[in-house]
């Protein structure tokens, strides 16, 4: 039997005896020289996983996430469930007895990062803190078979309000400097579940590339006086790397990708701020993110990939940041070069990538225009 690379991690890991796996907390460590972070988190080898064994999935009524199975899961903080005409969201008590749901989020078994551990600060080379924070997963549909880019617009509104409504209480939260809500769809991704989910995990403080992207917004405002992202967004929006636009959002492929056929999602207006976006914007949101991921399923025949939120922290909003959602298919190995350098080697450019991308994303979002003037 040919063993998932997860079961070679629990395979490898040996547990100290005496300590319950489950109270092993992780801690977050920086680079000798550099600022980049990486999470210890030697528990989450112990997560369960569709992929185990080559070409054997698990049956759908095992699946933690499916309606029924509830008490797989820890009892859900936010859900959000259809009641009459309405779409209601619950919290707390409330939410984890709630039935007939539409998207439930919860509190991951396997987290890794946690609001308790006992992992001691250190500075100097051998930096570390406590890998100290909130990891939540959000089922984002019923549907156990459904694929991401099977998910309708409707759904996708209920998904981004429901987000927009964590991503706001976390951000109040003591100790948390970064929210970041990501996808990892299919095996290659990272995914170790089929059911469509997403993450959202918090961090202590604000990692590497964000905080190089709240500096490079700050030093070409004191330079120029106008804001990078909305020149960048101005040039993309009508040049060769171009995707689809809807009313307040416009995709397009990076000038330099660091993943084939990765594309952006970039509100038009100036925004920093997706916890005030109105559900007029959240369901424009929706309809450029199922065009596009649709339009990238059929183009690339359902490639695994991850989806990531870049939603600003206080600090980053006050250097007016634009938020926006970022999308990585996975259909390459990263080797030498790109890990031991990071000098990012794509062997489709981005121009020909958005040529592909765009007839497809096109194609759907016209179907999705013209059915909803339908109903």
């Amino acid at each position: 039997m040919e063993l998932g690379h997860s079961a070679v991690l629990q395979k490898t890991i040996r547990w100290p005896l005496g300590v319950r796996a489950d109270l092993l907390m992780g801690e977050l460590r920086k680079d000798y020289l550099t600022d980049r972070l990486v999470i210890i988190s030697e528990e989450r080898a112990r997560r369960p996983t569709d992929f185990k064994t080559a070409g054997k999935l698990r049956p759908k009524a095992k699946c933690p996430f499916c309606p029924g199975n509830e008490s797989m899961t820890p009892p859900a903080e936010l859900v959000l469930f259809q009641s009459g005409d309405a779409r209601l969201v619950l919290e707390g008590e409330e939410a984890e007895h709630a039935q007939s749901w539409l998207v439930r989020t919860f509190k991951n078994m396997f987290p890794v990062v946690s609001t308790e551990t006992a992992v001691k600060h250190r500075r100097g080379p051998l930096f570390r803190e406590p890998a100290y924070g909130y990891h939540y997963i959000m089922v984002a549909t019923p549907v156990h078979e459904q694929a991401f880019s099977e998910i309708g617009v409707e759904q996708w509104v209920n998904v981004l309000r429901s987000l927009q409504h964590m991503v706001k209480w976390l951000y109040r939260r003591e100790g948390v400097s970064q929210v970041i809500p990501f996808i990892n769809h299919g095996e290659e991704a990272g995914a170790s579940l089929l059911h469509p989910h997403l993450q959202i995990v918090t961090l202590p403080l604000t990692p590497p590339l964000m905080e190089q992207e709240v500096h490079a917004m700050e030093r070409s405002f004191r330079e120029t006086g106008l804001c990078p992202m909305c020149s960048i967004l101005r040039m993309e929006s009508r040049g060769v790397r171009r995707l689809i636009a809807t009313r307040y959002f416009a995709s397009f492929c990076p000038w330099a990708p660091t993943h084939s056929f990765e594309y952006w999602i970039w509100p038009k207006r100036h925004e920093d701020d997706f916890l005030e976006a109105p559900l007029e914007e959240l369901t424009d949101l929706a309809l450029i993110m199922k065009s596009t991921l649709t339009g990238m399923s059929e183009s690339l025949k359902q490639p695994p990939f991850n989806l990531i939120f870049h939603i600003p922290s206080a600090e980053a909003t006050s250097a007016k940041v634009h938020w926006h959602v970022e999308v990585y298919p996975r259909l390459a190995k990263w080797a030498g070069l790109e890990r031991g350098a990071r000098v990012y080697v794509n062997q489709v450019s981005p121009e020909s990538a958005a040529r592909v991308l765009r007839e497809t994303s096109a194609k759907e979002l016209s179907r999705l225009v013209k059915n909803s003037r339908l109903n």
